[in-house]
Order: C-alpha cells, then structure tokens, then sequence
C-alpha cells in the first residue's frame, strides 16, 4: 500500500469517525472493480477514492453523497486536476441508465414519469491534497464550490506521513525482493 492508498484510508477514517457512512456497492451505479469502488458516469466509470454519506441530509432535498479526490503529490494540486474534479462532478451528477426498451417507450411517447424508479443523489466531489493547492487551482475552487482539503496543515500529519512513507517503502522493499528471488 502507497501512500496514496493511506492517505484515502485516512481521510474515509477520519469522516466514519465524525458520522459519515460508507456507500455499498449496489452493482448498477456503484460498483466494484479491480481499481476500487466505482461510480457510473455519462462517459464511463469513475474510481471513487472515498464515497460516503453524511450524517444528515436535508428535508425536501435530493440526498447527498460526497466523493474525495486524494492526491499525494510532491506538489501543490494544481488547476488541471480541480477542471477535473468539477468534469468529475458534473459526468456523475448528469449519468442516467437509458437502455433499448427506455428509447423504444420515448418513442411511443407514454412515458410514466422517472426513466429508472431508484434512488439518485447529488454528488459533491471535494480534493484532498498532502502538498496543498496552486493559488489559481484555489481560485477555481471557490469560483465552483469544490471543497478543498489540505491534509498537511493538520496537526498530526507529521506523524502520520512518516508511518506512511515507512510502510510504503517497506512494502515496496519486500516486494522487490520477492520478485528477485522467484
């Protein structure tokens, strides 16, 4: 496990902890694939590094979920990556199953109202981020609304990084040396 890995798992601990909860696969429009969890999207799926549920959501709303981005980068995010995330968002928050029998009944049109009676969501992506974010990617975040969190300012990342970097270098070390020797 990389620090990337790490850093997704302890940004999902930290929001478990705080009451957030973990998005199960339902196998149509979260599903699990050999990257992780994966969300559909109007062009094709996504990995969602951490997919959860916050605690409370809001009466007479369409329920939320949140999706963050983790990228630990030996530099400041830059603004390509948060055009990203705001294509992230839109790609998800627009994807809808629309299959032969759904255009054949468009086409008669007697529609009985929802394309495919089941649960949608808005998804908000946020990016987090080990190495912070250039000033224009900051720009372009608030202008639309993508959260941004900065891992390293928190007190404990220290800590934590180094733990990270030891495990990874150790994992990386020994699976070296196992391919050495077969």
């Amino acid at each position: 496990m990389g620090p990337g890995k790490a850093l997704e798992l302890l940004m999902k601990s930290i929001l478990l902890h705080i009451g957030f909860s973990q998005v199960r696969s339902d196998n149509r429009y979260i599903f699990d694939g050999t990257a992780g969890q994966m969300i559909q999207g109007l062009g094709d799926a996504h990995n969602a590094d951490v997919l959860l549920e916050p605690p409370v959501q809001t009466p007479f709303y369409t329920p939320t979920r949140l999706l963050i981005e983790c990228k630990d980068y030996c530099y400041p995010v830059s603004l390509n990556v948060l055009r990203s995330a705001l294509g992230l968002r839109e790609d998800i928050n627009h994807f809808e199953i629309v299959d032969e029998e759904e255009l054949r009944v468009r086409r008669q049109n007697r529609r009985a109202g929802i394309v495919h009676n089941h649960q949608r969501y808005l998804y908000q992506v946020a990016v987090a981020s080990t190495s912070g974010f250039s000033g224009p990617a900051q720009n372009f975040a608030l202008s639309h609304r993508i959260p941004l969190i900065e891992v390293n300012k928190m007190p404990f990342w220290e800590e934590f990084y180094a733990v990270a970097r030891r495990t990874y270098k150790c994992t990386a070390e020994m699976e070296y040396h196992t391919m050495m020797a077969d």
